[in-house]
């Protein structure tokens, strides 16, 4: 029996060794996977082979940005590290299920001196294996192991929330750099035309078909122009600093980006009903579904702190060697194999006060997964409308555009022909700045509603957005 029992602790002994041997140890920072737990909760969006570097010399399309952002914006990187942890951490859960071996050593060497005896030395040796493994635990493993799981599954969805919200932050910060390019070129026309303006009543107070007063009301709204445009230029640079860094660069390097092309501004999609929109967004949005595992993860905790109260079983195995070196030398071998119970008579009351502290916080993770889905449904209503606003916007404000603009020209040629006023001019001047304004807004406001509502029903992607784009 004791040689069966140092056979069978020495071979579990040189098998942990071998699993903790140094070629095996390094191969952990090679994603080594024993327990198989990258297959156990496969993650939505994956960036585990990110590589976009930046090119200062390519000429960037939307889905370009979307794919540099995803790989290299702070918040992604950070959430993507958390869902690879708690994929970590499920593997260390589950090891819990095989057994653990420890091995021991020790020498010792011993000088003794005796008064009028002389001296005296010795060595000793000693090694030891020891085995213990968990045969039995009424679930609780199974719940801490559900735990961990939901947790993973729970970050799983968090990873997804967090690369919908940059997506949509990198397509908000697209469209909204090309809205201010377009606005500053608008600054541009709209001070071409004062400047027209202040020529017309420079010429007529020189004829002295004028007073020198409307050639100051000129000069004053030309002036207002100039400073209209380089507010624009400055509102151009921090739109492109911003694109910059929710793509994960700095704001100060030089990136060429494609114009967009333009779209028909219709989508089928979005015919559908807000309770259409909704239903959808209930059953797929991953904020809900977070909300969903942190329940599931709730549940496992109260199952794991009622199982505390039970036994657990375990089976344990030792060997032992020692050897005195003396005069005649001493050796010793001991092996030992046997079945431990664990019974937890009294803890001091605290096992029930867990069990209604996880109870608590269970009812507190059905609440917040309720507050989740009003977030949605309140979200996609709003995202809804101002999609809906965006797309009538789009009409009204072509048609604005061109009447101020034919209004525009003729009350110039009026003006120019001694029978319109300055006053009548410059109004249809300002109302014509606006709707070319108002115009351009009003497209680049669509785009961003559009993947707003995608945001709001948790089915923004990147595939959404083509090359040409």
């Amino acid at each position: 029996m004791l040689k069966l029992i140092q056979k069978s602790v020495v071979l579990i002994a040189l098998a942990a060794f071998g699993g903790a041997s140094p070629s095996i140890i390094y191969a952990a920072d090679k994603n080594l996977d024993p327990l198989g737990v990258k297959s156990s909760v496969v993650p939505d969006v994956s960036l585990d082979s990110c590589s976009a570097a930046y090119d200062a010399k390519k000429e960037y399309y939307l889905s370009d940005l979307i794919h540099l952002g995803l790989c290299n914006n702070n918040q992604t990187r950070a959430s993507w590290a958390f869902f690879l942890t708690q994929r970590a951490r499920l593997g260390s859960q589950r090891g819990r299920y095989l057994p653990t071996v420890n091995a021991t050593g020790d020498y010792v060497v011993t000088e003794t001196n005796f008064q009028n005896f002389g001296n005296g030395s010795n060595n000793a040796a000693a090694a030891g294996i020891s085995l213990e493994y968990l045969l039995f635990d009424f679930g609780q493993r199974k719940a801490q192991t559900e735990i961990v799981k939901q947790n993973l599954v729970q970050a799983n969805y968090s990873n997804n929330l967090t690369i919908q919200n940059v997506l949509y932050n990198i397509v908000s910060a697209y469209y909204d750099y090309f809205a201010t390019q377009a606005l500053l070129d608008a600054a541009k026309e709209n001070e071409d035309s004062a400047r027209v303006s202040l020529e017309a009543a420079s010429l007529r107070e020189s004829i002295g078909r004028a007073p020198v007063v409307e050639k100051f009301q000129a000069d004053a709204a030309y002036s207002q122009t100039k400073l209209a445009r380089v507010q624009a230029e400055g509102n151009q640079q921090k739109a492109k600093g911003l694109l910059m860094q929710v793509v994960g660069l700095s704001p100060t390097q030089q990136m060429s980006v494609r114009t967009p092309i333009s779209e028909q501004i219709v989508d089928k999609r979005f015919l559908k009903s807000t309770e259409e929109i909704v239903a959808y967004a209930e059953k797929a949005h991953p904020d809900i579904l977070s909300a969903d595992a942190r329940v599931n993860a709730q549940k496992a905790a109260l199952a794991a702190e009622r199982s505390k109260r039970m036994p657990s079983i375990l089976t344990t195995a030792d060997y032992n060697t020692n050897r005195i070196v003396t005069g005649s030398g001493i050796e010793r071998d001991t092996a030992t194999a046997g079945i431990r119970v664990r019974f937890p008579l009294f803890t001091g009351f605290s096992r029930t006060y867990d069990i209604q502290t996880t109870r608590y916080q269970l009812q507190q993770a059905e609440a917040e997964l309720g507050q989740a889905k009003d977030r949605v449904r309140l979200d996609v209503w709003n995202s809804y409308q101002d999609f809906n606003i965006a797309a009538q916007n789009i009409n009204t404000a072509e048609s604005l555009y061109v009447s101020a603009t034919e209004a525009e020209k003729a009350a110039l040629a009026r003006y120019k022909a001694g029978k319109g006023n300055l006053i009548d001019l410059l109004n249809a001047q300002s109302q014509s700045a606006s709707a070319r304004q108002q115009r351009i807004q009003a497209k680049y406001d669509w785009y961003v509603t559009k993947a707003n509502l995608l945001r709001a029903a948790g089915d923004i992607k990147p595939e959404e957005f083509s090359p040409e784009q």
